[in-house]
């Protein structure tokens, strides 16, 4: 990654179809912004070689798959985590959500000012832990971590015992293995009468939008223990951008195969390969002929090395009404290239991307390589260097597929009125 001094960040979205170029003079000057337009991209003539796609779960049967994917995952360490394709990828997620934290801990802080009440936050899905470090960093007094996955919550519990062995100022917190959508937490906190202000949900809420009773009952753990003018915030995937791709995939199909496809529309049926890259695959249940149900539209998603499980499209507009029925009011929703653009202009946002190794560096440099060996992966900040005022610079980026995984995703946050 390059000094903060010298950051160029630049991001090839696929929901945009945009290259961005964020670069800052060496000597420290005036921050300036140059966009272009990235031509049209080519429809994936792949069906994502290697793909697993799973049995169709339905009913508690959902619940086991997903929890059995996460459990049967093995810590691999660090070393091996940075040989990962996604390596920049994941630490680019991280980035999302450390912005998230702080910006939303802030938030709280600034609206209680004079109360000096030490803050307690839910963690929905927390997963092994992965946010223990963060939350820690903003100065939270207790911390509840739900998970359905056993092995993941015992693993979080872990992680926050070694950091307690370590030493040095640790927030409390509380360890509950239970289907969020599906079990009233009220009965399994430690205090009864518990209230937060805040609650987090990472990459998570898009598992229980299987059922209307599901999304209530997560809905129901995550605003009714908030207090007022407390936060739930989360990321999770883009229906709209996840259709988008579904819809453009299947008309790509139709083209590449005119006698095959006319085959499927006698039958009443459209091609469902999916929809991917080298390192992301998605395939929807249906397909793609009418639209989607509220709930329970499943897809089969993969993501390299991470996830393999099926998940639901999350209809927002439905989302918002139902958390409106819970006192809570909308405050933001943003995609992951929305908010990108937001704070990486923000300094503490730059600073974060450059300790948190979220953008790869472009050319590689002192013998390294990147992530992917297909130089189409970085055509994208090929073609912003070469138009650049200074074309042997180097620049913060990541490679093409990682940057389309990225776009399927969009952050959301409400307030408790």
């Amino acid at each position: 990654m390059a000094d903060s001094g010298e950051l160029a960040a630049v991001s090839a979205l696929a929901q945009e179809q945009e290259v961005i170029g964020v670069k800052m003079k060496r000597d420290g000057g005036e921050t300036t912004i140059s966009e272009q337009r990235e031509k049209k991209r080519k429809c994936s003539e792949d069906d994502a070689d290697g793909y697993r796609a799973h049995k169709t779960a339905r009913g508690d049967e959902h619940g086991t798959v997903v929890a059995q994917h996460y459990n049967m995952q093995k810590e691999i360490g660090l070393e091996a985590r940075s040989q990962s394709r996604i390596f920049y990828l994941r630490n680019f997620n991280n980035w999302i959500k450390s912005v998230l934290i702080n910006e939303f801990l802030d938030q709280v802080r600034r609206g209680r000012v004079g109360q000096n009440q030490p803050l307690r936050v839910l963690d929905l899905g927390c997963g092994k832990g992965g946010d223990l470090l963060k939350w820690r960093k903003g100065g939270i007094a207790h911390l509840v971590c739900a998970d359905m996955a056993r092995t993941a919550v015992d693993q979080c519990q872990q992680r926050y015992m070694d950091m307690k062995n370590r030493g040095g100022r640790l927030f409390t917190a509380e360890f509950i293995c239970a289907d969020c959508s599906k079990s009233d937490l009220r009965g399994k906190f430690q205090k009864p009468d518990e209230a937060f202000d805040l609650c987090s949900c990472q990459f998570a809420f898009h598992y229980a939008m299987e059922s209307r009773a599901q999304v209530e009952m997560m809905l129901h753990n995550a605003c009714a223990h908030l207090r007022r003018g407390g936060f739930f915030f989360g990321t999770t995937s883009d229906a709209r951008e996840l259709m988008r791709r579904h819809q453009m995939a299947n008309v790509c199909a139709r083209e590449e195969n005119d006698g095959r496809a006319a085959k499927h529309e006698n039958e009443g049926t459209t091609p469902n390969k999916g929809f991917g890259n080298e390192v992301y695959h998605v395939r929807f249940h249906d397909t793609g002929t009418s639209p989607p149900p509220i709930f329970g539209a499943k897809y089969d998603f993969h993501l390299e090395g991470v996830v393999d499980c099926p998940e639901f499209l999350v209809h927002f507009p439905l989302l918002e009404c139902m958390a409106q029925k819970l006192g809570m009011k909308l405050v933001m929703k943003k995609t992951f290239s929305e908010l990108f653009h937001e704070f990486v202009k923000k300094d503490n946002g730059r600073h974060l991307l450059s300790v948190m190794q979220a953008l790869e560096t472009y050319p590689a440099s002192n013998g390294s390589q990147l992530v992917s060996a297909d130089e189409m992966e970085y055509k994208h900040v090929a073609d912003f260097l070469q138009n650049s005022s200074n074309p042997n610079d180097s620049v913060g980026t990541m490679s093409k597929s990682e940057w389309e995984a990225a776009g399927m995703y969009l952050a959301f946050a409400f307030t408790k009125q």
